[in-house]
């Protein structure tokens, strides 16, 4: 007759390891404009460099869809 307490988790924790698996320190810094952009730069970069341009300013620069 006792009530089953079932603990799979909550929001903070979630975001604390998407935090960790996107590489940030702590969910906080998720929140912050400049490590965000600093991110997304790193990342859009790797892309480049993948898709083998130099970076992804190069990528832009030589793109056919971009306005010349």
């Amino acid at each position: 007759d006792l009530p089953i307490n079932i603990e799979i988790g909550s929001h903070n924790w979630c975001k604390e390891e998407c935090a960790k698996s996107l590489g940030f320190k702590d969910s906080e810094e998720m929140h912050d404009p400049e490590k965000v952009e600093e991110y997304r730069h790193k990342k859009n970069d790797e892309y480049a460099r993948e898709q083998g341009y130099e970076n992804w300013d190069d990528l832009l620069s030589k793109s056919k869809w971009t306005k010349k």
